[in-house]
């Protein structure tokens, strides 16, 4: 199955909302590293711990957005929901 993925860069909270809501409609993994992305129904955030990126999963916002992550990605993630 094909996936598209989404990196957003800056954006106001609600360009995120708006854009986040259109990407759960069409299966689009969205990925930030803005503070508290998965909070506002991102699915992956990316941060920085001691120089190295580590990263925060929302699966329940991939679930719903009928997408599916693997369960090493799971495993590696510092967070999920």
């Amino acid at each position: 199955k094909k996936v598209d993925v989404l990196y957003i860069a800056k954006a106001s909270s609600s360009q995120i909302k708006a854009i986040v809501s259109f990407a759960q409609k069409n299966g689009i993994v969205t990925i930030s590293d803005a503070k508290g992305f998965t909070d506002k129904a991102g699915i992956v955030q990316l941060f920085t711990v001691s120089k190295k990126i580590k990263i925060k999963l929302n699966n329940t916002i991939a679930k719903a957005s009928d997408l599916k992550i693997k369960k090493i990605l799971l495993k590696l993630a510092k967070d999920v929901k």
